[in-house]
C-alpha cells in the first residue's frame, strides 16, 4: 500500500469515526494504543523532528518499515485510566 493510499485510508476512517457513538471511538483508539506495545516506532525514530508537537504526553509519530509506527510512554497510563474509570466514568474495555 503506497503513502497516498494510507492517507486516503485514514481520511476515510476518520470520516466513519463521525458518524459513531463516542463511546465506540474510545475502544477503537485504546486498541489502536495497544498495537504500540507489539511494535512501537523504533528508538532511532524518537527523534525531536517525530514528536507530536502540543502534546500532552511524549509521543512520537514517523514512517517506518512502509507504515505509521509511534511511540508513546503514556499508553500504560492512558489505558490503565480508561479501562479502570478513572479517564471516562463506566467505561470497561476487555482486551
Amino acid at each position: 500500500m503506497s503513502f497516498i493510499d494510507k492517507i486516503n485510508e485514514y481520511k476515510d476512517n476518520i470520516e466513519a469515526l463521525q458518524a459513531i457513538d463516542s463511546m465506540e471511538v474510545y475502544r477503537w483508539m485504546i486498541s489502536l494504543g495497544q498495537k504500540l506495545i507489539d511494535d512501537p516506532l523504533s528508538v532511532n525514530g524518537r527523534l525531536p523532528k517525530n514528536q507530536v508537537s502540543y502534546c500532552q504526553f511524549e509521543l512520537y509519530v514517523d514512517w517506518e518499515d512502509d507504515r505509521f509506527k509511534a511511540y508513546s510512554r503514556c499508553h500504560n497510563t492512558v489505558v490503565g485510566n480508561l479501562t479502570s474509570g478513572g479517564v471516562v466514568p463506566g467505561l470497561s474495555i476487555n482486551f
